[in-house]
């Protein structure tokens, strides 16, 4: 009877003691799977918060929000939170259950039966993830066709001296474009006050005219980018319909556009010297 009692005693623990195991697996477990499901859920956080930011900061610039392309927009977005929100929920609802199977002592059954469960966890987050990529995309498309972009100090800094040196080259082209036409009307001969060399010096008048506008064209889009590069790098403006225009950067674009304006009338007198002095 004796040896029965401590067999017995002996058998409870070694259940106890497995039991304990299990528990201890389980919790493991518990933890990659709630890291896992917490892995799908931050790619769809981390869209969700970047496409909000930006369409939050591009609405405080339009001012006819219920024009297309806006309410689609704001749809998306909506449907985007909509599904993010339902991760979200569904990762911590996980957590919660497989903690309350542990505090409560569960059975190896409701344990395992966890186990199973969570597999439809992954299945229906994976195809909330699908849906919501495709809004996703929907949304990035439509501004995309709607050329709709954000610019920010910084990058405009960037785009302006990329210009401005392509511009500071053409200025010096143009610069050894007039010395050469100088050369070749002295090599010409003739009297400088002559009707002719007056006639043929005319456009090479003009060019140098049209170089020393080009210059200040390119102080003036340097000093705009002065001002770029040292204003806030993650400040910016945007592009787009009804989106708020903002005019110094319109007067700097016109700047460029005055520039290529310039570069057309320089090769036109050019064009118009070389015919005179092939005659």
């Amino acid at each position: 009877m004796r040896s029965f009692f401590f067999f017995a005693i002996a058998m409870g623990t070694l259940l106890i003691s497995c039991s304990r195991q299990q528990y201890i697996e389980f919790e493991e477990w518990s933890k990659v799977e709630h890291s896992e499901l917490m892995q799908l859920e931050l790619s769809t956080i981390g869209k969700y918060s970047s496409t909000q930011t930006f369409h939050q900061a591009m609405m405080l610039e339009c001012y006819e929000q219920y024009e297309a392309p806006y309410p689609e927009l704001k749809n998306l977005l909506d449907s985007m939170r909509v599904l993010k929100t339902g991760i979200q929920y569904r990762r911590g609802k996980m957590y919660e259950k497989h903690q309350t199977l542990i505090r409560e002592k569960a059975d190896i059954k409701e344990l395992e039966s966890a186990k199973e469960n969570s597999k439809e966890y992954f299945e229906d987050t994976a195809s909330d993830t699908l849906v919501f990529m495709t809004l996703h995309n929907s949304y990035h498309q439509i501004i995309a066709d709607n050329e709709i972009r954000y610019v920010s100090h910084a990058d405009y800094a960037v785009s302006l001296i990329n210009r401005i040196m392509q511009w500071q080259d053409t200025l010096e082209r143009q610069g050894s474009i007039i010395a050469k036409a100088l050369r070749d009307l002295d090599a010409k001969g003739g009297e400088k006050n002559s009707p002719e060399y007056i006639q043929a010096y005319g456009p090479i008048s003009e060019m140098q005219l049209l170089h020393k506008e080009l210059q200040a064209h390119i102080t003036g889009a340097e000093n705009a980018h002065t001002r770029y590069a040292s204003a806030r790098p993650d400040d910016g403006f945007f592009y787009g319909p009804f989106l708020v225009e903002r005019q110094d950067a319109t007067v700097v674009e016109g700047v460029f556009d005055l520039m290529k304006e310039n570069m057309t009338s320089f090769r036109n007198y050019l064009s118009t010297f070389q015919s005179s002095i092939n005659r």
